[in-house]
């Protein structure tokens, strides 16, 4: 069966579909930051990479309103707009504060975020820290330390309860930390004892968490797969349209049987390698009333507003004049014909 090129596929998905998503967002995120404008809110932030390590290209920052679970914002960030990947988290957080506070007017009354250690200076702090479990399970795995792996969930609870009991109180929520110590073993008390730890339990945050935007990277990892490259634009556009997925779907209620009974759906999870099951509220079905507006964007783009690839083309690179340069734009410039001349007669001389 006959089709369109890749060539073709390829313009009208630069020229028409990515802007239209974008686009589509932009409409979104106004309408939800002017519905809060002069208003107090409490969001929490985090930050994801296209990539494992240190040698991410991009790191997207994604502000959540926590009252609601609403997408308010996100913010992309290159790796060459910054020092190095390790600060694309901060530069995010940064760009998104400036926009939501200064150009939009609002509030921003508490910011929980994780306990990346180049923002948890000024903030307040998720309770569902990764850092205890993962230093008990190295505790656990080391010689003579089997007694400490039965107590990490028990720890795990104790944090929770301690951000949820303690209030703003910093003082108690350390007090109640460092009780653990004297009910267990020298290497348990090593753990607790931690400086870092001793730094960040202060600051845990009572009421809301962050488990939410964990749960958006998850979709976005759906659309933005770390194991594909995509130019900005196009990034861009992919993250636009998570936002738009996610914001559409995130009040969906638990759905119920035809006799009015709800509905739960049962999974193993994966940290317990099979030996415990859970069940979980089963929600109603997943809508997509955004796909619906971004295809009439498009065909209105390109029928009424860009009939022709060079209109198009044109606009495209008014809408990207604030993306940033290509990671290539600093390197040295080289012809291939002279590349290839030097590989030829370096093997020539061997």
């Amino acid at each position: 069966m006959q089709t369109i090129s890749s060539r073709t596929y390829n313009r009208l998905q630069t020229l028409y579909v990515s802007p239209s998503a974008s686009m589509a967002w932009d409409a979104e995120q106004t309408a939800l930051l002017t519905d809060l404008f002069d208003k107090e809110v409490i969001v929490g932030g985090d930050a994801r990479c296209d990539s494992p390590g240190y040698s991410a290209k991009y790191g997207s920052y994604t502000i959540m309103d926590l009252e609601t679970s609403k997408i308010l914002d996100f913010q992309l960030v290159q790796c060459n707009e910054v020092k190095g990947s390790a600060h694309m988290e901060l530069e995010g957080l940064k760009r998104s504060i400036r926009y939501l506070e200064e150009m939009m007017h609002i509030k921003i009354k508490d910011l929980v975020t994780d306990r990346h250690s180049s923002i948890k200076e000024v903030h307040a702090y998720r309770a569902r820290h990764n850092k205890p479990p993962e230093y008990l399970e190295a505790a656990a795995k080391k010689s003579g330390s089997k007694d400490i792996r039965p107590w990490i969930k028990s720890i795990v609870n104790h944090i929770y309860w301690i951000s949820s009991s303690c209030g703003t109180n910093g003082d108690l929520k350390l007090a109640k930390w460092r009780s653990i110590a004297q009910f267990h073993t020298k290497r348990l008390k090593d753990i607790v004892e931690s400086r870092y730890l001793l730094v960040d339990v202060p600051k845990l945050s009572p009421v809301y968490q962050t488990y939410s935007l964990e749960v958006f990277h998850s979709l976005v990892n759906h659309f933005c797969p770390k194991s594909t490259h995509f130019y900005y634009p196009t990034m861009l556009a992919r993250l636009s349209i998570a936002a738009l997925h996610y914001n559409e779907n995130s009040g969906r209620q638990q759905a119920k049987t035809k006799t009015g009974e709800q509905r739960f759906s049962m999974c193993y999870p994966k940290a317990k390698k099979g030996t415990e099951a859970v069940v979980k509220p089963k929600k109603t079905a997943t809508t997509f009333v955004y796909v619906t507006l971004i295809k009439q964007a498009v065909v209105e783009r390109r029928r009424e507003e860009f009939t022709s690839y060079t209109s198009a083309t044109g606009d495209v690179h008014v809408y990207n004049n604030h993306h940033p340069d290509h990671m290539t734009s600093t390197f040295t410039p080289f012809r291939k014909i002279d590349l290839i001349q030097r590989h030829r007669s370096r093997f020539q001389r061997q």
